[in-house]
């Protein structure tokens, strides 16, 4: 059942990573907080948030929110494992990113998150359709 909902979820272009965890490229892992942490896709666009609960950032939840147009979408299935692999990339005022999904059968999922510069920051959670996401959005830069 999570397996099919996975599925329409990624058809429709209509989900969020509720992210629990943030692990960036040395592979320091930390807990977050799901409702400021996330990447939310929502037909052709995509906002992409991090957010700290003892920081102040610009945009008003300790971090960094971009929301941009999706330029790129391939979606790939693999049938026997019932996972889903998703590359797509977003094109916000702030840069270009390049986002890397990796989905399993249960909605586990981890997202890799690479710009123009070295670097990348891997997002870890679950994925939920945009309608029942609990996430609050920052103000976009």
């Amino acid at each position: 059942m999570q397996y099919a909902l996975t599925k329409h979820m990624l058809e429709n272009r209509s989900f969020v990573l509720e992210a629990d965890f943030l692990q960036g490229r040395y592979g320091n892992r930390v807990y977050v907080n799901s409702t400021i942490n996330f990447i939310a896709v929502d037909s052709t666009e995509a906002t992409i948030q991090i957010g700290s609960n003892w920081r102040v950032g610009p945009n008003g939840v300790g971090g960094v929110t971009a929301k941009g147009r999706i330029t790129k979408w391939e979606l790939t299935e693999n049938e026997k494992k019932n996972t889903f692999h998703l590359a797509m990339n977003v094109m916000t005022s702030i840069g270009i990113y390049d986002v890397r999904f990796s989905i399993g059968s249960d909605g586990r999922t981890n997202a890799r998150l690479s710009g123009l510069r070295s670097g990348h920051l891997t997002f870890d959670g679950d994925l939920v359709p945009l309608a029942e996401s609990s996430v609050f959005e920052g103000q976009s830069i």
